[in-house]
């Protein structure tokens, strides 16, 4: 086909058509294809596909491959730029004219659909019309191209998958594809010359009054027309099929009309699906309305029938037995009599009802599309059963499994006896979803029940251990997970001075502060290593004996569930003051005359010692003044680069935090659009920066360290792996002597990566103008006797000359070139060791290589800081709806943590500071407060301490906001108060989470 031929009955057309060659050329396009991407047809034409969308090229050339390679239409998507900038996205159907042949490229159509209209039908013209008008303008040698030009279209027409019918422009047909022919029940032959009236009988569904005729209306306004919603067309036998449609006028190049083009489509699958989703839907309401599962099934029995079944039957097959029927429904009340005294009579077992039981134990479902009279014969058991089946004159049937973490709950019986109906695969499968929901509803229900159990069971055991600990001659208490009193006797309470009933909840530093740090370690080795402690003597002073110390024996153990699960720790108190006092009054006699002995033998040595301290406190002064005056160069270079660092550092956190809590909330709010990659993006260049910032604050010395577990050993790997592709490159040789007993680190594990990447950078650097061979050692080992993990860097480099070695660790001073380093780096390494409480020194001589020795402390994992933990877990989860103030001077974090907090499901309010905030709680209450340290007016200390005259309820449900460069008093003062804080910059996953464990344990 020519491209005039393409335009010559394509301009006629409603909906953009474009002509591309298989390789995504276009070669023609008409009117409304030119008017989609905001140019004329002449400027389309010759140009890439790829220039007038946005769709991705694989995606492109994907689709018109397919559309090539296949004999049928092509369904897809692209996305048009219009010339004004706009997007439109599209629905595409593809279809081939001229396949691939003898090296000739294939020729498509691409017809489109904008997607978010419902749009009118796909309207394509009569080609034997065209044709026709054609032969009458053209020359008698153009007859045999006008031939096939008409074949092509009637096959074209005839692959479409919507009916197609064109009528002259008196309204009698000339032609229609197959199907048409189908959807009416009207051959081609019958139909050609009669109007169209005649086998396009179409009824309002609602009215059942006749439609008007949509020809004729074409024929009447020169428009394109379409049908109105539930309109039924009447076969030719009878049946009543929904249909929409559209129609369109059929003009000559002059612009005469010359007939009319009508499409339409069935839509009885698609009503049933609608249809369908709309009794899914009302379904799950009635299901999570209650937990009495067996009213709500009953009440999903009365929703499907008669929308969906003539009768339907529930059956509980949970327990060992045969089911049974607990929900039943029948359209007929007097067949539900029926219904229901069947399953009195003949209750489901292998025998009477064996369908029902073969699905309860395999747990699949079965269809009967056509139920025959011979399966009634062959189910009933007696000469009655079968006249109750009978009477239910079931003609199609299905049987599905009511199925919850893998066990068969139950079974769901639907029956039809409509002459007209007969259920099917489409119908099985709602009838599944269905039963899904309804098994995941009894499973929750039953699971509401067993924890109402269990909570009885929990109350009676507490009930006895109540009445053990009331006898017993010792003081018994109980502890849980975190600590807190659950139970405790009367001998307990009398220790502690403290009534019983005032115990539980409260932690022992509550009840006795003298004794919290003496007792706090040993409770605390019982829970993480799950191992009593017997005996443990402890002396203090408590509520009722201040000022007089009182000692006992001190047991602690781990109570476990039958499950081995740890609940909390147990405590035994024996009181032994009176013997200790016994025991004391002994030493202090035994005491007394060695010390006596003792001073007459210290006075002897008094002399000499006093002279040899004298001569070593005068080599250590000197000593001291030379260090003292090293350390304040030090400091003093320390203090202005920190300063600087530490104010960078600052003005960075607020619009960091705004960056990353906005990038989050782009990506989820756009999982599956393409702002989630620019989401994406912007977090990683956001997460970038506070790398950067805390780079500054660990070099200055106002960052606290993020401790957790760490393998150093790994560290240095992945420390090695980013640098790997250089080393190699300068053909440098990596020897590694990795000791594999070492310990676990307490320390923070970016920090440390940082030293290792500072240190094998400075060896790579020094290695690069040496002759081969090169050679890089990295090797790891663990001093038992000091408790220390070793980290050696050894290259055989150039070396570092003496006087340089007492220099390198200083700020800014540097070997390199300028413009090669900054002097920063084994600063920084020195700052971040130190913190880790370990020393970093060096060894060379020049022309004998580098040796950096780094020594780490082996140390015991600290609790964990009052400062928001940052594990992964799903944001998903929501408290009870609460209100929450925020209070920061800076608007960009107020707005996005409200938008977020929002989101979440929350009432927010905000306030520029905290007299503002103040202001607000005297007209409103709060569940929770997040509130920025430094602020104009009233800062956060100022603003904690009117909490705590005015409002002490709210002074453990308020979460702190703070920058990494806290000032000293800041710092004690969050420590001193002890609640909650988030580090800036923050991220939408840290707000979400401490906000739910705060009020969770506010609520609690």
């Amino acid at each position: 086909m020519t491209e005039e031929q393409f335009l010559s009955w394509a301009q006629v057309f409603p909906e953009p058509l474009f002509l591309v060659s298989g390789t995504g050329t276009v070669l023609a396009a008409n009117a409304p294809a030119a008017e989609l991407v905001g140019a004329s047809g002449t400027a389309i034409r010759g140009r890439a596909l790829l220039e007038l969308v946005t769709t991705p090229a694989d995606q492109v050339y994907t689709y018109l491959h397919s559309c090539a390679r296949s004999r049928a239409m092509v369904l897809g998507a692209l996305t048009f730029r219009h010339a004004d900038g706009r997007q439109v996205r599209c629905r595409t159907e593809g279809a081939v004219l001229q396949p691939w042949r003898n090296g000739v490229t294939a020729m498509l159509l691409i017809r489109c659909r904008a997607a978010q209209q419902s749009g009118h039908p796909f309207v394509l013209l009569n080609e034997r019309l065209q044709a026709l008008s054609e032969a009458n303008r053209r020359l008698a040698q153009a007859r045999e191209t006008l031939r096939e030009q008409r074949h092509w279209l009637e096959g074209v027409l005839s692959s479409i998958g919507d009916a197609i019918v064109t009528t002259d422009a008196t309204g009698r047909v000339t032609f229609m594809n197959a199907v048409a022919a189908s959807l009416t029940g009207w051959p081609l032959e019958e139909a050609v010359g009669m109007q169209l009236a005649e086998v396009f009988r179409i009824v309002d569904e609602t009215t059942r009054e006749s439609v008007e005729d949509p020809v004729l209306k074409v024929i009447q306004k020169g428009t394109i027309v379409g049908l109105a919603n539930h309109t039924l067309l009447i076969t030719r036998d009878g049946r009543e099929v929904p249909i929409d449609d559209s129609a369109a006028p059929i003009r000559d190049p002059q612009g005469q009309l010359r007939g009319v083009v009508l499409v339409f489509r069935d839509i009885t699958e698609r009503r049933r699906l609608e249809e369908a989703q709309d009794l899914l839907a009302e379904a799950g309401a009635l299901l999570s309305a209650s937990l009495d599962y067996q009213e709500t099934l009953g009440a999903v029995t009365r929703l499907t029938v008669p929308r969906f079944a003539d009768w339907c039957t529930i059956y509980d097959s949970s327990d060992a037995g045969d089911p049974c029927a607990i929900a039943l429904a029948h359209r007929d009340p007097a067949q539900e009599a029926v219904l229901r005294e069947l399953h009195q009579r003949y209750p489901p077992d292998a025998q009477h009802t064996p369908t029902v039981v073969q699905v309860a134990h395999s747990g699949h479902s079965i269809l009967y599309p056509e139920l025959a009279a011979a399966q009634f014969h062959a189910a009933a058991s007696d000469a009655y059963h079968l006249e109750l089946l009978r009477r239910l004159q079931p003609l199609s049937y299905m049987v599905v499994p009511l199925v919850a973490r893998g066990r068969t709950l139950g079974v769901i019986a639907f029956g039809t006896a409509e002459p007209g109906r007969r259920y099917g695969p489409s119908d099985l499968a709602f009838a599944e979803e269905l039963a899904r929901r309804c098994a995941m509803a009894v499973d929750n229900a039953r699971l509401y029940e067993e924890a109402q159990a269990a909570t009885r069971a929990k109350e009676e055991s507490l009930a006895l251990l109540d009445m053990l600990f009331a006898a017993a001659p010792v003081g018994l208490g109980f502890f849980d997970r975190e600590l807190r009193y659950v139970r405790v006797n009367q001998t307990l309470a009398d220790i502690n001075g403290l009534a019983v009933e005032a115990h539980p909840g409260r932690t022992p530093h509550d009840v006795n502060p003298q004794l919290t740090l003496v007792l706090e370690r040993l409770r605390r080795s019982v829970l993480e290593t799950g191992q009593p402690v017997v005996n443990a003597e402890v002396s203090g002073e408590t509520r009722l004996g201040m000022g007089q110390r009182q000692h006992w024996l001190v047991s602690y153990y781990p109570v476990r569930t039958a499950g081995d699960e740890l609940l909390g720790v147990g405590v035994i108190v024996t009181d032994i003051t009176e013997r200790k006092r016994a025991e004391e009054w002994l030493r202090l006699t035994r005491d007394e005359l060695e010390r006596r002995v003792q001073e007459r033998t210290a006075q002897l040595l008094q002399a000499n010692e006093a002279l040899r301290r004298e001569i070593a406190e005068r080599q250590q002064a000197e000593a001291e003044l030379q260090r003292q005056r090293d350390a304040l160069y030090q400091r003093e270079k320390l203090a202005a680069m920190g300063s600087l660092l530490a104010s960078v550092a600052h003005e960075l956190n607020n619009p960091l935090s705004i960056m990353m809590m906005q990038a989050d909330l782009l990506r989820e709010e756009n999982q599956d659009g393409p702002l989630a990659e620019h989401g994406k993006a912007i977090a990683q260049a956001a997460e970038r920066c506070m790398r950067i910032v805390h780079n500054f604050l660990t070099l200055a010395r106002q960052r606290p360290l993020e401790r957790q577990a760490v393998d150093l050993n790994t560290v240095v790997e992945r420390g090695v792996e980013l640098l790997d592709y250089a080393l190699r490159v300068d053909n440098i040789v990596v020897e590694w002597r990795l000791a594999r007993d070492l310990p676990t680190l307490q320390a923070d594990p970016h920090q440390l990566h940082q030293v290792v990447v500072n240190l094998v950078t400075n060896a790579h650097q020094a290695l690069r103008d040496m002759p081969p061979p090169r050679q890089l050692t990295l090797t790891t080992q663990y001093d038992r006797a000091r408790t220390m993990v070793i980290l050696e860097v050894v290259d055989t480099g150039p070396g570092i000359p003496p006087a340089m070695q007492a220099r390198i660790f200083e700020p800014f001073f540097t070997t390199k070139p300028p413009g090669v380093g900054t002097g920063l780096g084994l600063s920084l390494c020195r700052g971040i060791i130190e913190g880790h409480g370990g020393t970093i020194s060096v060894q060379s001589q020049p022309g004998h290589g580098t040796r950096f020795r780094v020594e780490l402390p082996v140390e015991v994992a600290a609790s964990p800081h009052p400062e928001l933990l940052r594990t992964e877990s799903p944001p998903t989860e929501r408290v009870h709806p609460s209100r929450i103030l925020v209070v920061d001077d800076e608007p960009g974090i107020t707005s996005a943590l409200a938008y977020l907090l929002r989101r979440s499901g929350y009432a927010v309010e905000m306030a520029a500071n905290g007299r503002i905030a103040l202001a607000k709680l005297q007209e409103q209450t709060y569940e929770l407060i997040l509130c920025d340290l430094r602020m104009p007016e009233l800062d956060g200390p100022g603003f904690y301490e009117a909490l705590q005259q005015h409002y002490p309820q709210l002074r453990q449900r308020i979460i702190f906001l703070t920058g990494d460069t806290l000032s000293p008093e800041a710092r004690a003062f969050l420590d001193k108060v002890d609640v909650p804080r988030l580090a800036k910059p923050f991220r939408a996953l840290d707000v979400r989470r401490l906000v739910r464990q705060v009020l969770q344990k506010s609520s609690a």
